[in-house]
């Protein structure tokens, strides 16, 4: 199972959001006092390695606010942005603690999924490091926000992602840890993250949903849509992890209030995450 199935929040960083050092200090202390579960360091542009090892560095510094029980993430988008040998490092000095790598789904060229799974694989054998594995890891990536930066720099098909979204799933569960339906900057319709994490649990699949979640209602929201039964007593829940971003650069108030909403629906109580 991976550990993305016991994670319920994750508070998103976007670094070029968030480049001077004491508004990330801020963002550090929002998130820090928070109910999520993890942090992700995550951004296509404006992004580059140097940043992203500050960050690290900071957040993973014993006097940060970032609370030990939260599982630190970095979300590289190419080899080029990070290459492999610094995500090692990183990872066994535990600056972070899970490096995730996306993979494109629903792009309008299928060549272009393959090629980023090449590339990794291909960056990190050079280097003779094992990928993936239970730290590095592929999790797919399902575009659904057709005005999006994100969406542009794949030529992802928000329209293709829908209707074959089982499609995506299923492909996922073959070669990737977990599912993210990317839908940054807008909020999407709850019924297709029902119809994703009920699919999902058929192959043992991480959901996670990300765009929009801006309020404790819908927070709450995503959360029931998100949820299923994995008996028929209705006695062992399983949840789609929730992914807080724009919200953290918004308002820390209001993110702290909506983490607080989604790990407390059904009452469920708070999973202590470790990654040793």
């Amino acid at each position: 199972m991976s550990v993305l199935s016991k994670i319920r929040v994750i508070s998103q960083i976007d670094p070029d959001k968030a480049r001077d050092r004491e508004e990330r200090k801020r963002i550090y202390e929002g998130i820090g006092g928070s109910a999520a579960d993890a942090i992700n360091i995550a951004g296509s542009t404006g992004v580059d390695e140097k940043l992203l090892f500050d960050i690290g560095r900071e957040i993973s510094d014993p006097s940060s606010p970032i609370l030990i029980d939260k599982l630190k993430i970095i979300t590289p988008s190419s080899p080029k942005q990070v290459p492999p040998e610094s995500i090692v490092k990183w990872l066994e000095e535990n600056l972070y603690n899970i490096a995730m790598i996306p993979a494109p789904l629903n792009t309008t060229n299928r060549k272009i999924t393959y090629e980023v799974r090449k590339e990794w694989i291909d960056a990190f054998d050079d280097k003779d490091i094992k990928f993936p594995s239970r730290r590095i890891f592929f999790v797919g990536y399902i575009f659904l926000n057709p005005n999006a930066i994100c969406t542009h720099l794949v030529n992802a098909d928000p329209q293709r992602g829908i209707e074959k979204l089982e499609d995506y799933i299923e492909e996922s569960a073959r070669w990737c840890e977990g599912c993210y339906l990317e839908n940054s900057g807008a909020y999407a319709d709850p019924n297709l993250i029902r119809r994703a994490k009920v699919h999902a649990v058929k192959s043992d699949l991480s959901i996670e949903y990300g765009g929009g979640i801006a309020t404790p209602e819908r927070g709450r929201e995503m959360a029931e849509a998100g949820r299923v039964y994995l008996d028929k007593e209705k006695k062992i829940p399983s949840y789609t992890t929730l992914i807080l971003g724009d919200i953290v650069h918004k308002d820390l108030v209001m993110h702290s209030k909506i983490a607080e909403v989604i790990k407390n629906f059904d009452l469920n109580k708070e999973t202590n995450i470790s990654f040793k």
